[in-house]
């Protein structure tokens, strides 16, 4: 090979690693991690009660879903909260105001099993919600209910109207095209994943439910 043919050739090799390595601009834009927000109740604040004492997981829910995905959420949940108290009090909008591209919304258990309000007027809130979370420009994912026994406070009344309001507000995510986290999909052991409480998850049970959310969340 002559040397001008060798010159030639290394100051091809040459450009060829600049532009593997992106010494110029990139061909796609950087861009931004998509912001997550969670607001739920219960399980989501991390808080349960043992004895009466109030307690709370070390990681919370929500910082276990985001050891185990992709998207990261931030938790804006409170304990008590109900749907319609989400919207009433402000507090839906005043979260839709940081601009989440993905909101993660509890799926209201309090409303189900310890405020007694109707299926319709639930159903009602929930259609409220997605349709504040769509109009902020964020995809809105539904948590489903978690699974329970029939112990301490819940009773065979609450255990139907757990039922049924998850799986009507299943069907009303379909209808409305919003992708619903469905925690029936989880293994469940029963009371041995219940905390002292009979109620709350124990942190094994959150880990399963954190592992079928993160594979959801895209």
């Amino acid at each position: 090979m002559s040397k001008a043919a060798a010159r030639a050739l290394v100051l091809f090799l040459a450009l060829m690693v600049v532009a593997c390595s992106g010494g110029g601009e990139s061909d796609a834009p950087a861009t931004a991690s998509t912001k997550c927000l969670w607001v739920s109740a219960s399980d989501s604040t991390g808080n349960y009660v043992d004895n009466g004492v109030v307690q709370q997981y070390l990681p919370d829910p929500v910082a276990m879903v985001n050891a185990l995905g992709s998207v990261k959420c931030e938790n804006r949940s409170t304990n008590g909260l109900t749907l319609d108290g989400l919207i009433a009090s402000g507090l839906l909008a005043q979260i839709l105001a940081e601009k989440p591209g993905i909101l993660v919304l509890g799926a209201g258990t309090n409303d189900a099993l310890f405020f007694g309000k109707p299926l319709d007027v639930y159903l009602e809130n929930l259609r409220t919600a997605v349709g504040m979370v769509r109009a902020a420009g964020a995809q809105p994912y539904l948590r489903g209910f978690n699974r329970f026994e029939i112990a301490g406070v819940v009773t065979p009344e609450r255990m139907a109207r757990r039922n049924e309001f998850n799986a009507a507000a299943k069907l009303e995510a379909n209808r409305l095209g919003v992708t619903f986290l469905d925690l029936d999909a989880v293994e469940y052991h029963g009371l041995e994943d219940l905390s002292p409480d009979l109620l709350h998850a124990k942190p094994s049970y959150n880990w399963r439910i954190a592992a079928y959310i993160a594979s959801q969340l895209h």
